[in-house]
Protein backbone atom coordinates (compact mmCIF):
# COMPACT_ATOMS: atom_id res chain seq x y z
CA UNK A 1 0.00 0.00 0.00
CA UNK A 2 0.99 3.50 -0.95
CA UNK A 3 2.23 5.88 1.78
CA UNK A 4 -0.48 7.75 3.05
CA UNK A 5 -2.92 5.12 1.03
CA UNK A 6 -6.83 4.80 1.79
CA UNK A 7 -8.31 3.12 4.79
CA UNK A 8 -8.33 0.16 4.68
CA UNK A 9 -12.11 -1.23 4.03
CA UNK A 10 -12.44 -3.54 7.11
CA UNK A 11 -14.56 -2.22 10.18
CA UNK A 12 -15.63 -3.66 12.79
CA UNK A 13 -18.99 -2.61 14.85
CA UNK A 14 -18.14 -1.44 18.11
CA UNK A 15 -20.49 -3.96 19.84
CA UNK A 16 -20.04 -7.16 19.49
CA UNK A 17 -23.06 -9.00 20.06
CA UNK A 18 -25.66 -6.33 18.93
CA UNK A 19 -28.03 -6.42 15.94
CA UNK A 20 -26.42 -4.52 13.07
CA UNK A 21 -23.62 -4.93 10.41
CA UNK A 22 -20.87 -7.18 11.72
CA UNK A 23 -17.92 -9.16 9.73
CA UNK A 24 -18.20 -12.81 9.77
CA UNK A 25 -15.88 -15.54 8.28
CA UNK A 26 -18.13 -17.18 5.57
CA UNK A 27 -17.55 -20.61 4.17
CA UNK A 28 -18.42 -20.80 0.33
CA UNK A 29 -19.73 -23.90 -0.77
CA UNK A 30 -21.52 -24.85 -4.06
CA UNK A 31 -25.52 -23.83 -3.73
CA UNK A 32 -25.93 -27.89 -4.84
CA UNK A 33 -24.52 -28.76 -1.71
CA UNK A 34 -25.44 -25.86 0.92
CA UNK A 35 -27.64 -27.48 3.00
CA UNK A 36 -26.34 -30.82 3.65
CA UNK A 37 -22.99 -27.94 4.44
CA UNK A 38 -25.36 -26.28 6.65
CA UNK A 39 -26.32 -29.23 8.21
CA UNK A 40 -22.51 -30.12 8.71
CA UNK A 41 -21.71 -26.80 10.64
CA UNK A 42 -24.82 -27.30 12.68
CA UNK A 43 -24.28 -30.12 14.13
CA UNK A 44 -20.40 -29.62 14.66
CA UNK A 45 -21.06 -25.76 16.78
CA UNK A 46 -19.45 -24.15 13.55
CA UNK A 47 -22.57 -21.86 12.15
CA UNK A 48 -23.62 -18.83 13.40
CA UNK A 49 -27.39 -18.96 13.67
CA UNK A 50 -28.12 -15.46 14.42
CA UNK A 51 -26.12 -13.95 11.06
CA UNK A 52 -27.50 -13.74 7.82
CA UNK A 53 -26.79 -16.36 5.36
CA UNK A 54 -25.47 -14.90 1.91
CA UNK A 55 -25.52 -16.28 -1.91
CA UNK A 56 -24.98 -15.80 -5.23
CA UNK A 57 -25.85 -17.67 -8.47
CA UNK A 58 -23.11 -20.45 -7.82
CA UNK A 59 -22.02 -20.75 -4.53
CA UNK A 60 -24.07 -20.11 -0.59
CA UNK A 61 -22.10 -18.33 2.31
CA UNK A 62 -22.30 -19.50 5.25
CA UNK A 63 -21.10 -17.73 8.06
CA UNK A 64 -19.02 -19.32 11.00
CA UNK A 65 -19.00 -19.00 14.84
CA UNK A 66 -16.28 -18.10 16.89
CA UNK A 67 -15.46 -22.15 16.87
CA UNK A 68 -13.81 -21.71 13.48
CA UNK A 69 -11.23 -19.82 15.39
CA UNK A 70 -8.90 -21.06 17.69
CA UNK A 71 -9.81 -19.11 21.05
CA UNK A 72 -12.01 -16.85 19.80
CA UNK A 73 -14.71 -15.68 21.94
CA UNK A 74 -17.64 -14.61 19.14
CA UNK A 75 -17.95 -14.76 15.98
CA UNK A 76 -16.55 -11.32 15.53
CA UNK A 77 -13.44 -11.12 17.02
CA UNK A 78 -13.25 -14.68 14.93
CA UNK A 79 -13.31 -12.44 12.27
CA UNK A 80 -11.40 -9.68 13.26
CA UNK A 81 -8.57 -11.66 14.12
CA UNK A 82 -7.87 -13.83 10.58
CA UNK A 83 -5.23 -12.50 8.39
CA UNK A 84 -7.53 -11.16 5.31
CA UNK A 85 -6.18 -11.49 1.49
CA UNK A 86 -7.20 -9.53 -2.13
CA UNK A 87 -10.97 -9.82 -1.94
CA UNK A 88 -11.32 -10.44 1.58
CA UNK A 89 -9.93 -14.25 1.04
CA UNK A 90 -8.69 -16.24 4.27
CA UNK A 91 -6.54 -19.10 3.94
CA UNK A 92 -8.04 -22.15 5.41
CA UNK A 93 -4.59 -22.83 7.63
CA UNK A 94 -5.79 -19.82 9.42
CA UNK A 95 -8.44 -21.54 11.14
CA UNK A 96 -8.89 -24.60 13.01
CA UNK A 97 -9.25 -27.83 12.61
CA UNK A 98 -12.59 -28.51 12.16
CA UNK A 99 -12.89 -25.54 9.68
CA UNK A 100 -10.35 -27.19 7.74
CA UNK A 101 -12.20 -30.45 7.78
CA UNK A 102 -15.30 -28.96 6.51
CA UNK A 103 -13.38 -27.80 3.64
CA UNK A 104 -12.08 -30.83 2.57
CA UNK A 105 -15.34 -32.22 2.90
CA UNK A 106 -17.32 -29.86 0.86
CA UNK A 107 -14.55 -28.16 -1.44
CA UNK A 108 -14.95 -25.05 0.70
CA UNK A 109 -13.35 -21.66 0.33
CA UNK A 110 -13.31 -19.05 3.11
CA UNK A 111 -13.56 -15.31 2.91
CA UNK A 112 -14.70 -12.57 5.38
CA UNK A 113 -17.86 -10.28 4.55
CA UNK A 114 -19.97 -8.07 6.41
CA UNK A 115 -23.78 -9.47 7.23
CA UNK A 116 -26.81 -8.74 9.13
CA UNK A 117 -26.95 -9.89 12.47
CA UNK A 118 -30.00 -10.43 14.83
CA UNK A 119 -29.31 -9.07 18.47
CA UNK A 120 -27.79 -12.01 20.31
CA UNK A 121 -28.32 -12.83 24.27
CA UNK A 122 -26.51 -9.07 25.25
CA UNK A 123 -30.01 -7.46 24.01
CA UNK A 124 -32.56 -10.11 25.16
CA UNK A 125 -32.46 -9.00 29.22
CA UNK A 126 -34.35 -6.39 27.83
CA UNK A 127 -37.80 -8.59 27.34
CA UNK A 128 -36.96 -9.54 31.31
CA UNK A 129 -36.13 -6.55 32.77
CA UNK A 130 -39.19 -5.02 35.00
CA UNK A 131 -39.47 -1.90 33.84
CA UNK A 132 -42.88 0.06 32.47
CA UNK A 133 -43.78 -1.02 28.78
CA UNK A 134 -42.81 2.98 27.73
CA UNK A 135 -39.63 2.48 29.34
CA UNK A 136 -38.27 -0.43 27.91
CA UNK A 137 -37.05 0.64 24.28
CA UNK A 138 -35.47 3.07 26.18
CA UNK A 139 -32.86 0.36 27.97
CA UNK A 140 -29.12 0.07 26.80
CA UNK A 141 -29.47 -2.04 23.88
CA UNK A 142 -25.85 -4.25 24.70
CA UNK A 143 -23.23 -4.45 26.96
CA UNK A 144 -19.71 -5.45 27.51
CA UNK A 145 -19.10 -8.91 29.14
CA UNK A 146 -15.39 -9.09 30.84
CA UNK A 147 -15.05 -12.35 32.62
CA UNK A 148 -18.30 -12.59 34.53
CA UNK A 149 -18.80 -8.71 35.05
CA UNK A 150 -21.33 -7.17 32.81
CA UNK A 151 -20.24 -3.63 31.94
CA UNK A 152 -23.33 -1.19 31.06
CA UNK A 153 -23.59 2.24 29.72
CA UNK A 154 -26.45 4.15 31.19
CA UNK A 155 -27.75 7.58 29.51
CA UNK A 156 -29.65 9.94 31.53
CA UNK A 157 -33.12 8.35 30.25
CA UNK A 158 -32.45 5.38 31.66
CA UNK A 159 -30.76 5.50 34.57
CA UNK A 160 -33.40 5.69 37.10
CA UNK A 161 -33.73 1.94 35.94
CA UNK A 162 -29.89 0.69 36.73
CA UNK A 163 -31.17 -1.93 39.45
CA UNK A 164 -33.80 -3.04 37.19
CA UNK A 165 -31.50 -3.83 34.49
CA UNK A 166 -28.97 -5.39 36.47
CA UNK A 167 -31.01 -7.98 38.14
CA UNK A 168 -32.90 -8.51 34.07
CA UNK A 169 -28.93 -9.36 33.14
CA UNK A 170 -28.46 -11.03 36.14
CA UNK A 171 -31.45 -13.65 35.89
CA UNK A 172 -31.06 -13.37 31.79
CA UNK A 173 -27.52 -14.25 31.07
CA UNK A 174 -25.21 -17.15 31.86
CA UNK A 175 -22.03 -16.30 33.83
CA UNK A 176 -22.43 -12.96 34.53
CA UNK A 177 -21.92 -12.75 38.73
CA UNK A 178 -22.30 -8.70 39.17
CA UNK A 179 -22.91 -5.97 36.55
CA UNK A 180 -21.20 -2.41 37.05
CA UNK A 181 -22.18 1.07 34.98
CA UNK A 182 -19.61 2.85 32.82
CA UNK A 183 -19.50 6.31 33.89
CA UNK A 184 -16.88 7.05 31.11
CA UNK A 185 -12.66 7.16 31.13
CA UNK A 186 -10.95 9.98 32.70
CA UNK A 187 -7.52 11.05 34.06
CA UNK A 188 -3.98 10.21 32.56
CA UNK A 189 -3.54 6.81 33.60
CA UNK A 190 -7.03 6.15 31.58
CA UNK A 191 -8.82 4.83 34.70
CA UNK A 192 -12.71 4.13 33.73
CA UNK A 193 -14.99 5.07 36.84
CA UNK A 194 -16.89 2.18 36.92
CA UNK A 195 -19.52 1.68 39.55
CA UNK A 196 -21.53 -1.86 40.86
CA UNK A 197 -25.08 -1.80 40.75
CA UNK A 198 -25.88 -5.51 40.91
CA UNK A 199 -24.73 -8.67 41.91
CA UNK A 200 -21.79 -9.62 44.07
CA UNK A 201 -18.25 -9.52 44.80
CA UNK A 202 -15.26 -7.15 43.54
CA UNK A 203 -15.30 -5.65 40.23
CA UNK A 204 -12.27 -7.83 40.28
CA UNK A 205 -12.33 -10.74 37.14
CA UNK A 206 -10.33 -13.21 35.37
CA UNK A 207 -11.03 -12.59 31.60
CA UNK A 208 -10.59 -15.14 28.37
CA UNK A 209 -9.42 -13.99 25.09
CA UNK A 210 -8.09 -16.05 22.19
CA UNK A 211 -6.71 -19.02 25.05
CA UNK A 212 -5.36 -16.30 27.52
CA UNK A 213 -6.78 -15.45 30.77
CA UNK A 214 -6.44 -11.65 31.86
CA UNK A 215 -6.94 -10.82 35.25
CA UNK A 216 -8.86 -7.20 35.62
CA UNK A 217 -9.71 -4.72 38.03
CA UNK A 218 -11.89 -2.65 36.84
CA UNK A 219 -11.29 0.13 39.38
CA UNK A 220 -7.36 0.21 39.54
CA UNK A 221 -6.71 -0.29 35.61
CA UNK A 222 -8.48 -0.16 32.09
CA UNK A 223 -9.40 -2.67 29.77
CA UNK A 224 -11.72 -3.00 26.83
CA UNK A 225 -12.86 -6.66 25.32
CA UNK A 226 -13.56 -4.69 22.17
CA UNK A 227 -10.19 -4.96 20.70
CA UNK A 228 -9.59 -8.24 21.03
CA UNK A 229 -9.00 -8.97 17.45
CA UNK A 230 -7.00 -6.19 17.09
CA UNK A 231 -4.76 -7.42 19.93
CA UNK A 232 -4.60 -10.59 17.97
CA UNK A 233 -3.88 -9.46 14.33
CA UNK A 234 -1.11 -7.08 16.20
CA UNK A 235 0.66 -10.23 17.49
CA UNK A 236 0.79 -12.45 14.37
CA UNK A 237 2.53 -9.88 12.31
CA UNK A 238 5.68 -9.91 14.79
CA UNK A 239 8.60 -12.20 13.66
CA UNK A 240 10.64 -14.25 15.43
CA UNK A 241 13.04 -13.26 17.56
CA UNK A 242 11.65 -9.47 17.49
CA UNK A 243 12.17 -6.94 20.88
CA UNK A 244 9.01 -5.25 21.21
CA UNK A 245 7.72 -2.32 23.42
CA UNK A 246 4.75 -2.08 25.02
CA UNK A 247 4.59 1.68 25.46
CA UNK A 248 1.16 1.53 27.52
CA UNK A 249 0.73 -1.79 28.37
CA UNK A 250 -1.95 -1.60 31.16
CA UNK A 251 -2.79 -4.84 32.44
CA UNK A 252 -1.06 -6.76 29.32
CA UNK A 253 -3.62 -7.68 27.23
CA UNK A 254 -1.62 -6.60 24.28
CA UNK A 255 1.58 -7.89 25.63
CA UNK A 256 0.24 -11.11 26.64
CA UNK A 257 -0.86 -11.82 22.88
CA UNK A 258 2.54 -10.99 21.50
CA UNK A 259 4.36 -13.24 23.99
CA UNK A 260 2.04 -15.87 23.69
CA UNK A 261 1.95 -15.50 19.87
CA UNK A 262 5.67 -15.80 19.65
CA UNK A 263 7.79 -17.24 22.63
CA UNK A 264 11.33 -16.24 20.98
CA UNK A 265 10.24 -11.73 21.08
CA UNK A 266 11.06 -10.58 24.01
CA UNK A 267 8.09 -8.07 25.36
CA UNK A 268 9.07 -5.10 27.29
CA UNK A 269 5.75 -3.60 28.52
CA UNK A 270 5.84 -0.10 30.30
CA UNK A 271 2.98 2.03 32.04
CA UNK A 272 2.80 4.51 34.73
CA UNK A 273 0.53 2.73 36.56
CA UNK A 274 1.96 0.73 39.64
CA UNK A 275 -1.42 -1.15 39.78
CA UNK A 276 -1.61 -2.14 36.51
CA UNK A 277 1.82 -3.61 36.09
CA UNK A 278 1.30 -5.49 39.04
CA UNK A 279 -1.40 -7.00 37.43
CA UNK A 280 0.18 -7.13 34.28
CA UNK A 281 3.03 -9.45 36.25
CA UNK A 282 0.55 -11.61 37.87
CA UNK A 283 -1.06 -12.06 34.49
CA UNK A 284 2.31 -13.25 32.91
CA UNK A 285 2.68 -15.52 35.57
CA UNK A 286 -1.14 -16.92 35.54
CA UNK A 287 -0.07 -17.70 31.40
CA UNK A 288 3.45 -19.45 32.22
CA UNK A 289 4.80 -16.75 29.91
CA UNK A 290 8.95 -16.42 30.87
CA UNK A 291 9.12 -13.70 27.64
CA UNK A 292 7.81 -10.64 29.32
CA UNK A 293 9.43 -7.92 31.20
CA UNK A 294 7.34 -5.08 32.75
CA UNK A 295 7.85 -1.77 34.12
CA UNK A 296 6.12 0.99 36.09
CA UNK A 297 7.30 4.02 34.88
CA UNK A 298 6.09 7.29 33.43
CA UNK A 299 7.17 6.51 29.25
CA UNK A 300 8.89 10.15 29.38
CA UNK A 301 11.36 8.76 31.82
CA UNK A 302 11.44 5.05 30.14
CA UNK A 303 12.28 6.57 26.86
CA UNK A 304 14.90 8.96 28.45
CA UNK A 305 16.71 5.71 30.08
CA UNK A 306 16.56 3.14 27.48
CA UNK A 307 18.57 2.29 25.05
CA UNK A 308 18.60 3.84 21.37
CA UNK A 309 17.35 1.97 18.49
CA UNK A 310 16.71 -1.54 20.67
CA UNK A 311 13.03 -1.98 19.49
CA UNK A 312 11.95 -3.76 16.30
CA UNK A 313 8.48 -2.69 17.16
CA UNK A 314 6.65 -0.19 19.55
CA UNK A 315 2.87 -0.20 20.55
CA UNK A 316 1.67 2.82 21.55
CA UNK A 317 -1.99 2.26 22.46
CA UNK A 318 -2.84 5.14 24.30
CA UNK A 319 -5.04 6.84 21.82
CA UNK A 320 -6.45 10.07 23.18
CA UNK A 321 -2.39 11.12 24.11
CA UNK A 322 -0.14 9.05 22.23
CA UNK A 323 1.10 11.48 19.63
CA UNK A 324 2.63 13.28 22.11
CA UNK A 325 4.84 10.59 23.35
CA UNK A 326 5.96 9.67 19.45
CA UNK A 327 9.20 12.04 19.68
CA UNK A 328 10.40 9.65 22.91
CA UNK A 329 9.81 6.58 21.21
CA UNK A 330 11.41 7.35 17.87
CA UNK A 331 14.62 7.09 19.02
CA UNK A 332 13.80 3.55 20.28
CA UNK A 333 13.44 2.19 17.41
CA UNK A 334 15.84 -0.19 15.33
CA UNK A 335 16.34 1.50 11.41
CA UNK A 336 12.95 -0.04 9.39
CA UNK A 337 11.73 -0.72 12.37
CA UNK A 338 7.74 -0.35 12.99
CA UNK A 339 5.29 2.01 15.03
CA UNK A 340 2.03 0.93 15.72
CA UNK A 341 0.45 4.43 17.01
CA UNK A 342 -3.65 4.21 18.11
CA UNK A 343 -5.62 7.40 17.78
CA UNK A 344 -9.35 8.45 18.09
CA UNK A 345 -10.29 10.81 15.75
CA UNK A 346 -13.12 12.09 13.06
CA UNK A 347 -12.61 10.48 9.76
CA UNK A 348 -11.84 13.43 8.15
CA UNK A 349 -8.73 14.04 10.14
CA UNK A 350 -7.51 10.95 9.49
CA UNK A 351 -5.51 11.91 6.31
CA UNK A 352 -3.90 14.97 7.96
CA UNK A 353 -3.09 13.41 10.83
CA UNK A 354 -0.55 11.30 8.57
CA UNK A 355 0.93 14.36 7.39
CA UNK A 356 1.33 15.52 11.68
CA UNK A 357 2.92 12.07 12.31
CA UNK A 358 5.54 12.76 9.50
CA UNK A 359 6.17 15.91 10.63
CA UNK A 360 7.31 14.46 14.06
CA UNK A 361 9.08 12.50 12.60
CA UNK A 362 11.56 14.75 10.55
CA UNK A 363 11.73 17.12 14.00
CA UNK A 364 13.26 13.89 15.57
CA UNK A 365 15.55 12.95 12.54
CA UNK A 366 13.07 10.24 11.39
CA UNK A 367 11.45 9.41 8.23
CA UNK A 368 8.05 8.19 8.85
CA UNK A 369 6.57 6.52 6.47
CA UNK A 370 2.75 5.87 6.78
CA UNK A 371 2.26 1.42 5.99
CA UNK A 372 -1.36 1.70 6.78
CA UNK A 373 -4.39 3.48 8.22
CA UNK A 374 -6.79 1.33 9.63
CA UNK A 375 -10.36 2.20 11.29
CA UNK A 376 -10.83 -0.60 14.50
CA UNK A 377 -14.02 0.25 15.30
CA UNK A 378 -16.42 3.47 16.18
CA UNK A 379 -15.69 4.96 19.23
CA UNK A 380 -18.52 8.37 19.16
CA UNK A 381 -21.12 8.98 16.66
CA UNK A 382 -18.25 11.83 15.09
CA UNK A 383 -15.23 9.59 15.81
CA UNK A 384 -13.24 6.58 15.22
CA UNK A 385 -10.92 4.45 16.71
CA UNK A 386 -7.86 4.58 14.35
CA UNK A 387 -4.43 2.27 13.95
CA UNK A 388 -1.56 3.77 12.17
CA UNK A 389 1.16 1.64 10.92
CA UNK A 390 4.32 3.82 10.59
CA UNK A 391 7.96 2.26 9.21
CA UNK A 392 10.87 4.51 10.79
CA UNK A 393 14.11 4.94 9.08
CA UNK A 394 17.11 7.95 9.36
CA UNK A 395 15.89 10.93 7.66
CA UNK A 396 18.23 11.09 4.28
CA UNK A 397 20.86 14.34 4.83
CA UNK A 398 19.45 17.39 3.77
CA UNK A 399 21.00 18.73 0.18
CA UNK A 400 22.35 21.90 0.15
CA UNK A 401 20.59 24.43 -1.46
CA UNK A 402 21.77 25.32 -5.35
CA UNK A 403 24.45 27.83 -5.05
Amino acid sequence: MKDGSKLSSRTADPAAGDAGRQARVFAAVARTRGEDARGWLASNGLLDPHARVLADEAHVFLPLSEASVPGASTPLEAAEAVPVRAGGRVDGGDLGPAAQAFATHFGASFEVRETEVRTRDRGAYTEVADVPPEARATLPQGFDLIGDIALVKFTPENRPWEAQVADAILRSTRGVRAVAADEGVEGERRLRAVRKVGGEGPLTTVHKEFGLAIEVDLERAFFTPRLAGERRRLALEVAPGERVLDAFAGVGPITLHIARAQPTASVVAVDVSGDAVAILRANAARNRLANIEAHAADFHDFARAARPASFTRVVMNLPHRAKEFLPDALPLVVEGGIVHLYAILPLEHVLPEQGALRRIGAQAGREVTILRARPIKSYSPNDIYVAFDLRVQRAPPSRPAPG
